[in-house]
């Protein structure tokens, strides 16, 4: 599936997905899936928070951005990560990132989307994305930790081909992806 990409060269001259100009439709409301931009931040934090405050999906009551997060935020134009938005209206309405997690080539995946979003392949579009971009950058594997009861994600997870990989504490499960 081809996606529509600008590409420019990161600092270290190698390929990046600079900006993602994919729009969405669902049921006639269009999302604008792109990379982050330091004027997201409000907007991004508050998505988080939202999810967050369902209580079910994450780790945190709400948004306590790790180093690795303040990182991302501050530098958006960095090519060791990537943080895509998806905007409706210019309202960020979901997320998906890749961090570096090691030094073993791999990348730690993490998505959200808030609730009227879901189900419309607004979250198969951004792991798409991601995967295209890690893969460009020569990464070899990605991970992710998602909750055991999100049918949804664990669906769309093994539909591009994440295998579960283990389980912690029986309500969270482990699942990689070799590039």
């Amino acid at each position: 599936m081809k996606r529509p990409v600008r590409e420019a060269r990161g600092s270290d001259g190698s390929s990046a997905i600079v900006s993602v100009r994919r729009n969405i439709s669902m049921r006639s409301v269009k999302i604008d899936l792109r990379r982050y931009r330091s004027s997201d931040a409000r907007g991004l934090a508050a998505a988080i928070d939202a999810v967050c405050a369902e209580g079910r999906w994450m780790h945190t009551a709400r948004f306590e951005p790790t180093p690795a997060w303040e990182y991302a935020l501050s530098h958006p134009d960095d090519m060791s990560h990537l943080l895509l938005v998806a905007c409706h209206e210019d309202e960020v309405v979901g997320w998906c990132r890749v961090f570096p997690g090691g030094e073993d080539g791999s990348a730690v995946v993490g998505i959200g989307l808030l609730k009227p979003y879901r189900d419309r392949g607004v979250g198969t579009q951004m792991l798409g994305t991601a995967i295209d971009w890690a893969r460009q950058q020569g990464l070899q594997r990605l991970v992710l930790t998602t909750r055991s009861d999100n049918a949804r994600a664990i669906h769309v997870f093994r539909k591009y081909g994440f295998q579960e990989t283990g389980r912690r504490d029986g309500e969270w499960i482990e699942m990689a992806l070799l590039l």
